[in-house]
This record gives C-alpha cells, structure tokens and sequence, in this order.
C-alpha cells in the first residue's frame, strides 16, 4: 500500500514538474517587465502574486484526473491510493506554491524598495484579512487559498471524468444556482469566513471541513469510474 501511494505521488511529482517550472519562469518574467515599464509610468502599479499562484492551482487541481487516473490504475495502483496520493499531492503543492510565491513576494518586495521602482506596490492577500502581516501568515493564507482551490477543481475534474461534458455542466448549473441563491450562498460564506468592514477572517477549521468534503466526494465519483473518460455521457 505504501509503495503504491508513494509511486503513485512521484508521478504526480514527476507530471506536474514542467507546468510548475514553466509557471515561474513566466510570472518572474512577467515581474521584471512590469518593474522595467513602471519606469515610464506616473500612476502607482498594484501587483499581486498570489492570484497568479491560484489560478495556477485551479488549472492544476481541474488536471489531475483527466490522464493520471486511468494511467496509474493501469500500472497497478487502487482507486482509494489514488485518491490518498492525489489529496497528499495537492498537500505538498500548496506548501511548495506558497512558500514559493512567500519567496518570490520578499525578493520583489526588495526590489520595490528602490527610488526609481517607488510606483511599483504589492498586494497581498493578506492585507484583507485581520491577521498580523508576518511572513508566517502570508505563507499559512496562501496555503489554504491553494488547498481549497485544488480540492474543488480535483472534484470537478473527477465529475468531468466521470460523466462527461453532460455531468460537468450539470455541475457547473448546479454551482451557478447555489450561487444565485441568497440563503445557501450567505450560508456557506457565514460558515467559511466572517467579513468586517473591509477585512475578512477565515474560518480555517470551516475551510478544512470543505476540503475533507471535497476529497470525500471526489473518492465517490472515482471509486467506480472506467478507465476510459466519459465524453459525452
């Protein structure tokens, strides 16, 4: 069993390596050449790493099932190691995609420290929460940003898989109606976070609740699921 996940989490390791190394090569890139035109500008530039880094986890989360899973059944693994493997990945990913952009935020944050570079500022996700501004909590916020978003697009990427176009956009009109609806959507962000003002406080025991929900529902869609992707079923 442990060889089984261990195996199966090098894979995910070893598939996910180059979009990783190609995301960083392009969000550092794309900061240089921000830092280099702001020069010419008069109006204060707002940067903010983070949202790069989640959509990254969004995209990343929606790719884990579609290839890797029929894949790793196939070289012999369970669909309950699987889905152990997956939820240590999407682990390890949102440590190594925080501490990561914690990284790339103080490097830049040095750099904005320079005279020509005074109209160039950082945002970070942080500022809208009530926690202290530490380093600690900046690398914890984007943790569990990350987490959850990886966690939803795993489960929707397993009801793609699953069920094909048909079952995905059902899930998707099912999710654009929760939504619109006042009472259940009020509901869910009461259970998640309080907002003060301007400030948001997360509630973190809530987030993990719908993280474990997450996985729970997608170990359901997938304990059953063929080796062949539904397309249009």
């Amino acid at each position: 069993m442990h060889n089984d996940i261990r195996a199966t989490l090098n894979y995910f390791i070893y598939d996910f390596r180059f979009t990783i190394s190609i995301f960083w090569v392009v969000l550092c890139s794309s900061l240089v050449v921000l830092s280099i035109a702001s020069l010419s500008l008069d109006s204060i530039v707002r940067i903010n790493t983070s949202l790069a880094v989640y959509i990254y986890a969004a995209i990343a989360g929606f790719s884990i099932t579609k290839e890797i899973f029929p894949n790793c059944i196939r070289m012999g693994a369970t669909r309950n190691n699987y889905i152990i493997a997956a939820s240590f990945f999407a682990i390890l990913l949102a440590i190594f995609m925080s501490a990561m952009n914690l990284l790339v935020s103080f490097i830049f944050q040095l750099i904005t420290t320079s005279p020509e570079l005074s109209n160039l500022a950082i945002f970070y996700t942080l500022d809208a929460t009530t926690l202290s501004f530490t380093w600690f909590n900046h690398f914890f916020i984007d943790f569990v940003i990350c987490l959850f978003i990886i966690s939803v697009g795993f489960f929707s990427s397993a009801i793609f898989y699953r069920f094909g176009l048909i079952g995905g956009f059902v899930n998707l009109a099912l999710l654009g109606i929760f939504i619109l609806i006042p009472n259940l959507r009020d509901l869910f962000i009461d259970f998640v976070m309080s907002i003060e003002g301007r400030t948001i406080d997360l509630n973190f025991g809530a987030v993990t609740i719908v993280v474990i929900t997450f996985i729970f529902l997608t170990w359901i869609v997938l304990r059953r699921a063929s080796l062949v992707q539904s397309v249009s079923r």
